[in-house]
This record gives C-alpha cells, sequence and structure tokens, in this order.
C-alpha cells in the first residue's frame, strides 16, 4: 500500500503584514481564482532551515540551483471532475498531471479536504475532520492544536483510515534573503506532525513530518516551503522524503504595508485591460500606483496624486500587455502595499 507520500499540499495561503510582525487574516490570506503558481524545486542538500526567534535573516539557498519547477492553479472546485466527494469546498487546485486539491477556505481557517493526485493515482478524503494549515488571526508566537482524520485511497484501489495529531507554531519572523534578492517582514511557519494509516484495524505504516514554510506580505503563495517526512512501514523506517520549493517570482524588495492605509482592493481579477483600485485611508498623503511583472520589472505606473482622509478609487488602463501574473503595488508614506493580479 504506497501511501508514503499522499499529498504535501504545497499551495498554502500567506498574508499581508501592517507592521513589523505580519498578521494573517482570512481577508488578506484567501488565494484568488484564476491565479497560477509557479516555484523551482531545489536539492535538499542545497537547503537550511535557519533559525527561530524575532528579527531573524534567513539565508537559505547559498549558491543553490534549481533542478526543476513544479506548477498549479487555484480554480472553482465546481469545475474540477472530484467536486463530488468534497461538497463544501471554497476552492481548488489542479495541475497538468490531473492532481486536485480542495480546502476549505473561511473567515475563521484555511484546512486541507482531501483530493487526488494524478501521477500516483491516490485519493484521500478528510471533509469530515480537515487538516487545518491556519486559524486566523495568525503572527509571530502563534500555536495551532489540531487532529485531523478520513480515508486514504492507494492507486491499487485499497481503502485505508489515516489519523493525524498537527502542532503549528509561528515561530520567527524578519528578513528572507533569497538568490532574487531579499523581502523583509517574512513569517516562519513551523509544521510538526504525526499520522498513522491502519487497515481493517490494524497499523500498516506511520510518519513523522516536519514542515517550515515562509510567507511573505503580498504574495498568496509560500516564498519557500520544506517538507521533511519519515515514514515507518509495520514499523520499519523507509527512505526519508524531502522536498524544498520556492516561488519562481519572489521580487526583492520590502513589502511592509503602510499604516495608513486601512482597507484596499482591486478588481476586476482577473482583469484585460482596465483596473480599479478601491483604498481606504486613515490620514492623507500622496499615493501612486505602480505594476510590475512576474520578474519584479515595473511595466506601468501612475501619476502619483494627493488624497484625503477616507474612501477612494482610482482606475488603471493597462491594453496591450500580456496575459499573465502582475504584483499591483499602492505606495504611500515610503511604503508599499502588494496584491497579485491576473491579466488576460
Amino acid at each position: 500500500m504506497n501511501l508514503k507520500v499522499l499529498f504535501f499540499p504545497f499551495f498554502l495561503i500567506i498574508g499581508l503584514t501592517v507592521s513589523a510582525q505580519s498578521v494573517l487574516t482570512s481577508a488578506n490570506s484567501n488565494p484568488t481564482i484564476g491565479e497560477q503558481f509557479v516555484f523551482d524545486a531545489y536539492e535538499a542538500s542545497q537547503f537550511m532551515s535557519g533559525d527561530s526567534g524575532a528579527n531573524i535573516v534567513w539565508t537559505l539557498f547559498a549558491n543553490a540551483t534549481p533542478i526543476g519547477t513544479v506548477s498549479s492553479e487555484a480554480v472553482d472546485p465546481a469545475t474540477l471532475p472530484q467536486q463530488v466527494n468534497y461538497p463544501g469546498a471554497e476552492i481548488g487546485f489542479k495541475d497538468a498531471s490531473g492532481t486536485e486539491h480542495f480546502y476549505f477556505a473561511n473567515q475563521d481557517s484555511f484546512a486541507f479536504m482531501g483530493g487526488k493526485d494524478g501521477a500516483a493515482n491516490q485519493n484521500a478524503d478528510f471533509t469530515a475532520n480537515p487538516w487545518t494549515y491556519l486559524r486566523f488571526p495568525l503572527t509571530y508566537g502563534d500555536t495551532i492544536h489540531d487532529t485531523f482524520s478520513g480515508t486514504t485511497q492507494s492507486s491499487n484501489g485499497t481503502v485505508g483510515e489515516r489519523t493525524g495529531i498537527v502542532e503549528t507554531v509561528v515561530d520567527g519572523y524578519g528578513d528572507l534573503v533569497l538568490p532574487s534578492g531579499t523581502i523583509s517582514g517574512v513569517l516562519r511557519v513551523k509544521t510538526s506532525a504525526t499520522y498513522e494509516d491502519t487497515l481493517m484495524g490494524l497499523q500498516i505504516a506511520n510518519y513523522e513530518e516536519t514542515r517550515y514554510i515562509w510567507y511573505a506580505p503580498g504574495k498568496h503563495q509560500p516564498v519557500v516551503a520544506m517538507t521533511r517526512i519519515q515514514p515507518y512501514l509495520f514499523g520499519t523506517p523507509s527512505p526519508e522524503i524531502v522536498t524544498v520549493f520556492s516561488t519562481k517570482d519572489s521580487i526583492a524588495m520590502s513589502l511592509t504595508e503602510p499604516q495608513a492605509l486601512n482597507r484596499w482592493t482591486a478588481y476586476p481579477n482577473p482583469a484585460k485591460d482596465r483596473v480599479s483600485i478601491d483604498f481606504d485611508l486613515e490620514e492623507g498623503g500622496e499615493v501612486q500606483i505602480v505594476l510590475m511583472n512576474a520578474m519584479g520589472q515595473k511595466v506601468h505606473e501612475e501619476r502619483p496624486q494627493l488624497f484625503g482622509l477616507g474612501s477612494h478609487t482610482q482606475e488603471m488602463h493597462v491594453p496591450g500587455l500580456p496575459a499573465g501574473s502582475y504584483f499591483l503595488q499602492l505606495h504611500l508614506h515610503e511604503r508599499v502595499a502588494t496584491k497579485r493580479i491576473m491579466i488576460h
């Protein structure tokens, strides 16, 4: 029964910051349908998880070279064939191999329900008791204690039970040094999980899993994620499984959100040739809207304008841009707030 790596659900969601320490909430952390996520994969030997604590500088990839890429897309779960097995799912992910993952995403938490691993033709269903990844609000020093349970199905059709205990702690914040540059205001979340598979009441496998996930303000995916799984088959250790990914479009910039910015949204998303930006200011100031591509290159900017206290709307016209993922920035008081948008 090959269940060693049933779903490392990598596509966790991240939030924005309003201070030196990021705070994840449902409003700033949920994915958007239509977003595409691309990650570089690295050899585990090239990766060091670093220290926990406050104001840490993490240098994770010294002279590291990617060994490949992986990608996924956030979609309406109703568009996926497996959705019938995951009622109540609020977001789905798919990739070219046929993998489909399903999640609860509400104001209180973000949780993995299960899905189908297309490459290995394996399934997992934790709908009744999902694995809670994030519980909102979440910031440095917070801890989540959780259990999950459900069924797993191997490629040969054998169905077993999986139960687990999870502890998730936000164990650090600081600056993340990547080959592309340094990102400030990053949270690190460490997850420790133990779980077991049983078949007809007999334990056939158990697992010890540790994840380190780095979240940066304004990105709807982890900046870096490492997962390490030690499986045991009938009590005998199997080879350890280690995966390391870094988002392919990391931009070297400070992403500390302006304190005077109370709320802001951009729509439609995906957009075609026009984007409307609504924002609320707690105090007046000069605002500039800038659009950057996935490589961090400026492709459009609006003239700076003075705005007073209260709610405002600004339109940005961007005809002729290639379809893809972009970063919309709102500059205010020498700080930057960032959102991802899609152009089609």
